[in-house]
C-alpha cells in the first residue's frame, strides 16, 4: 500500500509538471513562431491521435496478458513470445506510417491545410508529423511491459523526460536558434528517438529481471482456449480504442479541412487547456488498470470496490469544479495565462464547452476500467460502437455547417449523455448499489460547483495584475473543490459500493 502510495504521489507531481510546461510554454510558442504555424502543431496533434488507430488497444491485450501470466516462467515466456511477434509487426507497420505520410506529405498536405504558408514548409511539416508517430508507436509493445510489471516511476520519468525535451528544449532551441517551425519539428523527432531507445532499454531490462524471479512452471492450462480468449479480448479492445479515437478526432480533422489555418489553431489551444484533465486522468488510469485487474484475479473483491469509489471521487472532486469554472472565468483565466486579449476571447468561445465535454470522457474512462479489469468488454464495445455510427456523421456535418462552436457544443452534449446514461448501467452491474453513483456524486458536484461560481461571480471583485487574480481565481477554485471533497467524504464514501460481480465472475 505504502508503495502504491508513493507511485501516486510521484506520478501526480510529474504529470503536474508535464501539465505546467505543456500549457504554459503555449503562448511563447504561439508568439514565437506566430498564430498560423502554431495551427500546424495542432494539425499534428490530429494526425498523432489518429494514427494512434494502428495501436488499436493492442497494448491493454499485452499488458493484461503479461500480468496474468506473471506466476511461472512458462506462462511469463508465452506471453513474451506474443510480444515478440507483435514488436515484428509494429516495425513493419512503422515503417508504412513513413512511406505513406512521405507520399501523403507530397502530393497531398497543402490541399488538406488553408494556408498561406509555404508550401515546402508545409509539406516537410507533415512529413515530421508522420516521421515522429512512426517513432513513438514502436514504444507501444515495451510500454506494456514495463506497465505490466508496475513499473510506474519508470514510464512517468520517461513522459517527464519527452515532455521537457518537446516543450522548454525545443523553446530554448526556436529562442536561439530559429523561429523557424521546421526547427520545432526536427526538435521533436529527436527527443522522440531518445525516449524510443530508453524505453526499449528499460524494458528489455524489466523483463529479464521478471524471468529470473519467477518459479518453474506448473502443469500447463489448455492453451488453445487461453489463445481463444486472448484473440476475443483483443478484438473487442482493439475495435474499441479504434472507435474512440475516430470519434475523439473526426471533429479536428473536419474543421482542419474547413477552417483556415489561423482560427483552427484556436480550437487547439483550447483542446491543449483541456490536457490539464490528464494531470488526474493519466496517473489514475496508469496505476489502476494493472491493480484492479490484480484484484479481480486475486478476488480481492473489497478492496477493488473501495479503490475504484475512492478514484472516481478524487477525480469528480477537482475535474467537475474545473469544468464549471471555465463558464465564470475562462476568458480572464486564458489573458492570466497568455497575457494576450485577441487570444483569451478567441479561445474563450470553444474552451467552457470542451473542457466540460472532456470531463466527461474523463469519468467514462472509469466505466472502461472496471470494464477492462474485469474482462467483460463486449457490451461496451457494442454500446460505442453505437454511438459512434450516430457522433461521426454528427460530427462531419456540424463542423461543415456550424465550424468550431457549434462542434464545442456537440462535444459536450454527446460525451455527457454517453456517460451519464452508459455508467449508469455499468455500475449498477458491478457495484451494490452503483446507480447512485452518479446521482450522489457527479450531478450533486456540478450543482454545488454551479451555485458556488454563480454566487462567487455576482460580487463582480477582481484584483489589479495578472498574478493576484491568478491568486484569487485559484483560491475561489481551490474553496470549491474543498466543498465538494467535504461533501463526498462525509456522504457519499460512507456508503457501501460492494463489489457485486457479474455473471462470468461469481455464482
Amino acid at each position: 500500500m505504502k508503495s502504491n502510495k508513493k507511485s501516486f504521489f510521484y506520478i501526480y507531481i510529474c504529470r503536474i509538471y508535464i501539465a505546467i510546461i505543456s500549457l504554459f510554454l503555449i503562448p511563447m510558442i504561439i508568439d514565437l513562431v506566430g498564430y498560423e504555424a502554431y495551427g500546424l502543431i495542432g494539425v499534428f496533434m490530429v494526425v498523432q491521435a489518429c494514427l494512434n488507430i494502428l495501436t488499436a488497444g493492442v497494448g491493454g491485450v499485452l499488458t493484461r496478458e503479461l500480468i496474468k501470466s506473471q506466476s511461472y516462467k512458462g506462462d511469463y515466456k508465452e506471453a513474451l513470445n506474443l510480444v515478440s511477434k507483435v514488436i515484428k509487426a509494429f516495425c513493419i507497420i512503422s515503417f508504412s506510417i513513413v512511406v505513406v505520410g512521405s507520399y501523403f506529405s507530397f502530393n497531398y498536405s497543402y490541399h488538406w491545410i488553408d494556408s498561406s504558408l509555404d508550401n515546402n514548409l508545409v509539406v516537410f511539416s507533415v512529413f515530421s508529423m508522420f516521421l515522429i508517430v512512426a517513432i513513438k508507436y514502436l514504444q507501444g509493445p515495451y510500454r506494456s511491459i514495463l506497465l505490466s510489471s508496475e513499473k510506474h516511476f519508470i514510464i512517468t520519468s520517461l513522459d517527464a523526460l519527452y515532455a521537457t525535451l518537446v516543450q522548454p528544449v525545443a523553446l530554448l532551441i526556436l529562442f536561439f536558434v530559429s523561429k523557424s517551425i521546421i526547427v520545432y519539428f526536427i526538435t521533436q523527432i529527436v527527443s522522440v528517438f531518445i525516449v524510443t531507445v530508453l524505453t526499449i532499454y528499460f524494458s528489455n531490462k524489466e523483463k529479464n529481471v521478471t524471468l529470473l524471479n519467477l518459479p518453474d512452471s506448473k502443469e500447463r492450462k489448455n492453451k488453445e482456449t487461453k489463445v481463444k480468449d486472448i484473440l476475443k479480448f483483443g478484438f473487442q479492445l482493439s475495435s474499441l480504442s479504434a472507435l474512440w479515437i475516430i470519434v475523439s478526432q473526426s471533429d479536428k480533422a473536419s474543421l482542419a479541412s474547413v477552417l483556415s489555418l489561423t482560427e483552427f489553431s484556436f480550437y487547439s489551444v483550447a483542446f491543449s487547456v483541456t490536457t490539464v484533465l490528464t494531470v488526474l486522468n493519466a496517473p489514475v488510469s496508469q496505476v489502476l488498470q494493472p491493480r484492479l485487474t490484480k484484484l479481480i484475479e486475486s478476488k480481492q473483491y473489497n478492496n477493488y470496490s473501495d479503490i475504484f469509489i475512492k478514484s472516481i471521487s478524487a477525480v469528480s472532486s477537482i475535474a467537475i469544479p474545473l469544468s464549471i469554472f471555465m463558464f465564470f472565468y475562462s476568458k480572464d483565466l486564458i489573458y492570466i495565462w497568455s497575457g494576450d486579449v485577441f487570444l483569451s476571447e478567441k479561445v474563450s468561445v470553444y474552451l467552457p464547452w470542451l473542457f466540460f465535454g472532456s470531463t466527461f470522457i474523463v469519468l467514462s474512462n472509469f466505466v472502461f476500467l472496471l470494464k477492462y479489469s474485469t474482462g467483460d468488454l463486449k457490451s461496451h464495445t457494442l454500446v460505442y460502437i453505437t454511438f459512434s455510427f450516430i457522433v461521426i456523421p454528427l460530427n462531419i456535418y456540424i463542423s461543415s455547417k456550424f465550424f468550431g462552436q457549434g462542434m464545442a457544443y456537440l462535444y459536450l452534449v454527446s460525451n455527457s449523455l454517453f456517460y451519464i446514461i452508459w455508467s449508469t448501467f455499468v455500475f449498477n452491474q458491478y457495484l451494490r448499489r452503483g446507480w447512485l453513483i452518479n446521482f450522489l456524486l457527479v450531478l450533486p458536484a456540478i450543482l454545488i460547483s454551479y451555485i458556488y461560481f454563480h454566487f462567487i461571480s455576482s460580487f463582480e471583485y477582481f484584483p489589479e495584475g495578472r498574478f493576484n487574480r491568478f491568486l484569487y481565481l485559484a483560491s475561489q477554485g481551490f474553496i470549491c473543490v474543498l466543498f465538494i471533497y467535504s461533501y463526498f467524504r462525509f456522504a457519499v464514501l460512507k456508503i457501501n459500493f460492494e463489489y457485486s460481480g457479474s455473471k462470468n465472475e461469481k455464482s
